[in-house]
């Protein structure tokens, strides 16, 4: 769960939008309201805003869908130009990837059944927690 709805859309290189007719965007789309495909199309908020900015650019878009925690080293090894997929900002993920400004900030949270006994403590004992494999709630 990405609950820091920040996009990495590594820096539009200004090469590849001079030389490049179409940018191959990575993202995850199973994230609404950011990004998801209803219809089979490729919709949400940063689906809009990299069409946007692809259209300022004179660019064509291409979205691959892949897991999240493939969006990096998809990036790093050249299988897309751009990601766009709500992707928290951490001082790791800075070492490696450009990021835009942030244009969205939101805290993460903690949820269990109403009915439960359970607190925040159940974060510090063996016990069964969901997370989205290579987001923040994941480290």
């Amino acid at each position: 769960m990405r609950m820091y709805r920040w996009i990495l859309i590594s820096l539009f290189v200004f090469a590849t939008f001079v030389y490049a007719k179409t940018i191959a965007v990575g993202t995850s789309a199973d994230f609404p309201p950011f990004e998801y495909i209803e219809n089979g199309q490729f919709v949400g908020f940063d689906m809009d805003l990299v069409r946007e900015i692809a259209k300022l650019a004179d660019l064509e878009v291409k979205f691959i869908d892949m897991s999240f925690d493939s969006l990096i080293p998809a990036l790093r090894a050249g299988q897309v130009d751009v990601v766009a997929a709500a992707m928290t900002i951490t001082d790791d993920r800075k070492q490696i990837v450009d990021f835009s400004s942030p244009y969205w900030t939101a805290d993460q949270s903690i949820i269990v059944k109403a009915d439960s006994d359970l607190t925040i403590t159940i974060l510090f004992q063996k016990g069964r927690i969901g997370v989205q494999t290579g987001t923040t709630g994941d480290l």
